[in-house]
């Protein structure tokens, strides 16, 4: 079980094989302003968790400034974890390290950036390694790595067709990579009268629009997630602000090709729903959330 968790500082990630991690960050026990990330797997033929590693971050904070953390977890192809995480005590420094196999220990971080909020990380099927974060200046970076992580592109939204009146990125820029073509994807939302959000993909060195731009209802805050599927079908998740069922209450939306369309019905699942986690598993979805309506 765990304590202490750190406000929406919590999620799922699958690895290529399949197996379903869950990470959480949160107060390390009994230590005064330090942080930990602990990882866990899933055995599907126990359908047993087993914990597999824990270890204090180097990350300090002051009375709730935890919530402000930024952090991601993904499996490398070889079953390698990596972590990815701002520094919000240090100018906001972008940091990723990995566990290492020989120690069980993780890895001394590295830094690659400053500025950075709403971090994420993935791997594609070759072993090449995505990070996304967005700046400042409502800029979206996109990292990649083969033998080192450096900047391959900046995302500006308004420059993209249908969001010449975006006004920015707000919390929860979310990145994910296609398992069809390895290709990076980002979903994020607007600043404007109406949270909404926008897809786009990288592909041929420049950023594409993924469907209309702003096409969901309006989203509660930057409580969403996003994954794609197999065969390349993007799948978004929020808590939908304008779900009749209930406001706040779960929708998830699929694009296909065409056009992005409700799976489930909008609201479907009644509960008002915060800091969603997605993840395509096979033929279904794995969706973890915080439960406010309890």
């Amino acid at each position: 079980s765990y304590t202490s968790i750190a406000q929406g500082s919590f999620g799922t990630t699958v690895a290529l094989d399949g197996t379903i991690y869950a990470w959480t960050g949160d107060d390390a026990p009994n230590t005064d302003k330090v942080y930990q990330v602990r990882l866990k797997k899933y055995n599907a033929e126990t359908k047993t968790w087993s914990t597999v590693a824990g270890n204090t971050l180097p990350i300090g904070h002051d009375g709730g400034f935890e919530s402000h953390i930024s952090l991601d977890v993904a499996i490398a192809p070889n079953g390698t974890p990596y972590v990815a995480y701002n520094n919000f005590k240090d100018q906001k420094k972008l940091y990723v390290m990995y566990l290492d196999p020989s120690t069980n220990q993780w890895s001394a971080s590295q830094q690659l950036a400053e500025d950075a909020e709403d971090v994420n990380i993935k791997f594609d099927k070759a072993g090449n390694g995505y990070i996304t974060y967005t700046d400042t200046n409502n800029k979206i970076h996109l990292l990649t790595t083969v033998k080192e992580w450096k900047e391959q592109a900046v995302l500006d939204a308004t420059q993209l067709s249908g969001n010449e009146t975006f006004t920015g990125v707000f919390s929860g820029a979310v990145l994910a990579i296609s398992p069809k073509d390895n290709a990076p994807y980002v979903a994020y939302g607007s600043r404007g009268v109406d949270n909404k959000m926008s897809v786009a993909k990288f592909e041929n060195g420049a950023w594409t629009q993924v469907g209309q731009a702003l096409f969901s209802s309006i989203v509660n805050g930057s409580h969403y997630d996003f994954d794609v599927a197999t065969d390349g079908t993007p799948y978004v998740t929020y808590g939908d602000q304008e779900a009749e069922s209930l406001k706040g209450a779960l929708s998830v939306m699929k694009f296909d090709g065409t056009q992005w369309s409700y799976v489930g019905g909008q609201g479907f699942f009644k509960v008002q729903a915060q800091y969603p986690g997605l993840a395509v598993v096979g033929d279904g979805l794995a969706i973890d959330m915080v439960n406010n309506s309890a």
